[in-house]
């Protein structure tokens, strides 16, 4: 290659950098700003903090908090986010179908023909530099409107999708879901119906019942139910006066569950009233939450007809395996104990020792945490010898290992958890845990499971 060519080679590369450096961004801009022009306003919805419509005489404002948007007018209430950004979109995304510039109004045109020298409706947002957008008359063209922008006498022509938008009264734009909190964001709750209470409380991350019994909870079964609950959607806000409610069916005797969250706000009370009229029909209710009297859906009141029964863990006995280092079966007249030993376990029956892989011992934990209660049964002490608990035929023992002396326990086995059983009848074995006064009704399968014998073990 002679130096001609280098040469050309390299005043075509300089002139390629100047076009990239200096020209294309330059025409970039230029197709960015006709982009632009097309469109009446120039927004970034995340810059917005607030919301102001005028329909008439009535005023509506909706101001952000955070990632959260209320409705700041006559009553104040948490605001859609899928109403509020529908509308934001819909401002940034008006199209402009034609322009009557101010200097055509000096000649020949009225601004008033346009309804817009004294517009009834108006919308602005602020937090951004577009202005405020008044609403005038319909156009001759289905679906498009006359519109203005505040100080300018410029008339333009665009869709009526906006207006539309903010034309709804001020209840369409509350947010109609019951709640925003999720059910890990609830710490205790209350159920109050006929004069009996159920509380249920998290316990780390567990759950348990307290009232009317203590007993453990599913805790699968707690977040189904306030999933449920919490998002359970709001058909009508009814009423925003909280006075006499007793118009609606409610009172001091109605159903009422009460929500204590985990996120610094004040409890909040759900009461049911009376059967709302009509063909969607549902319930009256009042929420302190939103201050406000809505009508739920019959499905999300019948979520208050749950029982302490159907919310109980169903799994004979919860182990964590990180804390268990022993356990004791007994059987009849066999004894075996299994203790950890390292990675592994180590087994003894009588004389006999012999290694026990952690697998084998993790498959019976599994086994046994998913054995399931059939039923529970409440029954007086003295007539534990009915159900042959007295003397039970196996039982099974666990035990943790605290290596070290603390100021509340010494260093040694602690036992965490029995459970003893009673011998099969008719396909059912009895059951009891250490410390409950209850009987419970198990498969009779678990006999064999809590085997005593070295050679279902090794």
């Amino acid at each position: 290659m002679n130096r001609y060519v280098t040469a050309l080679l390299f005043f075509i590369a300089v002139l390629i950098g100047i076009f990239v450096v200096f020209v294309q961004p330059h025409l970039q801009s230029s197709r960015d700003e006709e982009i632009r022009g097309n469109f009446l306003l120039s927004l970034d919805p995340d810059h917005i903090r607030s919301i102001r419509i005028h329909n008439g005489d009535d005023t509506i404002q909706i101001d952000r908090h955070g990632t959260n948007w209320e409705v700041g007018s006559k009553v104040r209430d948490r605001a859609s986010p899928e109403v509020v950004a529908n509308i934001l979109e819909t401002a940034k995304n008006i199209r402009i179908y034609d322009k009557i510039s101010a200097s055509e109004f000096k000649r020949k045109l009225d601004i008033k023909n346009f309804g817009l020298k004294w517009p009834r409706q108006r919308f602005d947002l602020i937090g951004d530099s577009s202005p405020e957008i008044c609403f005038g008359n319909d156009a001759a063209i289905s679906g498009r409107v006359y519109v203005r922008k505040q100080n300018s006498q410029s008339v333009y022509l665009v869709s009526n999708q906006l207006q539309t938008l903010i034309s709804y009264p001020l209840n369409t734009f509350r947010d109609r879901q019951l709640t925003q909190w999720a059910p890990n964001q609830i710490r205790n709750f209350v159920l109050k119906r006929g004069g009996s209470e159920l509380e249920v409380q998290q316990t780390g991350s567990f759950w348990k019942i307290s009232r009317p019994l203590d007993a453990r909870a599913d805790s699968k079964k707690i977040y189904q139910f306030l999933d449920a609950l919490l998002s359970a959607p709001i058909l009508e806000f009814v009423d925003d006066d909280n006075g006499d409610l007793s118009r609606f069916g409610i009172d001091d005797r109605s159903t009422s569950i009460t929500f204590k969250p985990n996120t610094g706000e004040s409890p909040a009370v759900l009461r049911i009233g009376a059967r709302a009229p009509g063909e969607e029909g549902g319930y009256y209710a009042q929420f302190t939450a939103r201050e406000s009297v809505v009508r739920l859906p019959a499905s999300a009141v019948q979520l208050l007809e749950v029982n302490s029964g159907e919310l109980r863990e169903r799994s004979l006995f919860p182990i964590n395996p990180d804390v268990l280092d022993c356990m004791i079966i007994r059987s009849g007249t066999r004894l075996l104990t299994l203790n950890r030993k390292g990675e592994d376990w180590k087994g003894q029956e009588g004389n006999l020792e012999f290694p026990v892989t952690n697998g084998r011992i993790q498959k019976f934990l599994s086994s046994f945490e998913q054995q399931g209660i059939k039923k529970f049964l409440t029954v007086p002490e003295n007539t534990m010898t009915a159900y042959g608990l007295d003397q039970p035929w196996a039982s099974i023992e666990f035990y943790s290992l605290l290596s070290e002396n603390t100021p509340e326990t010494s260093a040694g086995l602690h036992k965490i958890g029995a459970v003893v059983f009673s011998s099969q009848k008719e396909g059912i074995v009895y059951a009891q845990i250490a410390d409950s006064s209850e009987v419970l009704v198990v498969d009779s399968s678990i006999l064999s499971l809590i085997s005593a014998e070295s050679s279902n073990w090794k």
